[in-house]
């Protein structure tokens, strides 16, 4: 079996649990559809652009889905399946997982059609703002961070939330996705700053807690000249000076991203889980880098952050979801934001 058949399997059983029979299930399937219409946008049939505004259920005998389309002011039923929405996004998936139900109700599932998906694959391409930011990332080429690969990371292993409770949508498209690589990426720390002995990063906090900052900074900015990967100084800089300039602090998010960023290869699609620590100082620059662009009021690339936050870390650990929900829905930032 396809991993995104798994993955749609384990959607079709999320939509149908508790239904009977396949007059409930096709109603289930009704319900989940039309929590998210209507679709202003990004929906065509055969290549032109339509208006969702409903999806009702079929009278006749072959008791299907038929959406109610909207073109130069009128309404039109159109099957369903043959209604594309942007990949990837959960009325696409949700369709998805209702095609592959009928078809299987069908039998037509005998005579599979195999067709190629690319998937997802990492969409960033972080570009450092400032001379030093990315003379710090060239001092990285030659010598960027190690990948290493853990295992794989298995959807239908994984905690979604209590049964019967809905699946967050966001997530519905890591699921389907199916089984990933679990990675893990190096965190470099350099130990010995001035002679010192001890974690040179929880120095600069205690710091920082004492309202020593500038001292923290200056700490901070000596690992980050000692060795420009140490992820964590670039985002602890980025942390301390968020609040008084999140231009600056992008600045700095931005160069821990894109030193992170040298270790992926092309077309990454795997799992940098917030459960191998080593991860956690990407994971919080690339958190930071969302925050800053959604105060600076660039919600389209705040919502690439997030969402690609998202599959890196289905766990959802820094709480992406509700970012990336209010991102979406044009909400400004705020200080309790994030």
């Amino acid at each position: 079996m396809r991993t995104e058949d798994s993955g749609l399997d384990v959607l079709i059983e999320e939509i149908t649990a508790g239904a009977r029979g396949e007059e409930e299930q096709l109603g289930a399937f009704r319900e989940a559809v039309a929590e998210h219409l209507p679709v202003i946008s990004g929906a065509t049939v055969v290549g032109e652009e339509v208006v969702v505004v409903d999806v009702e259920v079929d009278g006749s005998t072959s008791r299907r889905l038929v959406a109610i389309c909207r073109r130069q002011g009128r309404d039109y039923p159109i099957s369903l399946a043959d209604v594309r929405f942007p990949p990837f996004s959960p009325l696409a998936l949700l369709v998805a997982a209702y095609t592959r139900w009928a078809r299987e109700r069908a039998g037509a599932l005998r005579t599979p059609i195999r067709r190629r998906r690319r998937g997802w694959v990492y969409p960033l391409q972080t570009e450092p703002d400032g001379v030093t930011a990315r003379r710090l990332l060239d001092a990285c080429r030659a010598r960027p961070l190690r990948l290493q690969l853990v295992g794989t990371w298995e959807p239908a292993e994984q905690y979604w939330g209590e049964p019967g409770v809905p699946i967050e949508p966001e997530l519905r498209p890591l699921i389907v996705a199916g089984p990933r690589p679990q990675c893990q990426l190096e965190r470099v720390l350099p130990f010995g700053v001035d002679g010192r002995l001890g974690d040179p990063i929880a120095t600069a906090l205690e710091l920082a807690r004492g309202g020593r900052r500038r001292e923290a900074r200056g700490l901070l900015r000596s690992l980050v000249e000692r060795d420009p990967r140490c992820l964590d100084a670039h985002v602890h800089l980025g942390n301390l000076t968020f609040r008084r300039s999140p231009r600056a602090a992008l600045i700095h998010y931005q160069t821990a991203v894109a030193v992170g960023e040298l270790a992926l290869p092309r077309d990454f699609n795997g799992v940098l889980g917030w459960g191998q620590a080593d991860n956690r100082p990407f994971l919080r620059g690339l958190h930071g880098l969302g925050l800053c662009l959604w105060r600076l009021g660039r919600l389209n690339e705040a919502a690439a952050v997030f969402d690609t936050l998202l599959w890196l870390d289905p766990g959802d650990s820094q709480g992406e979801i509700c970012n990336l929900r209010s991102v979406r829905a044009r909400t400004p930032w705020r200080s309790t934001s994030g």
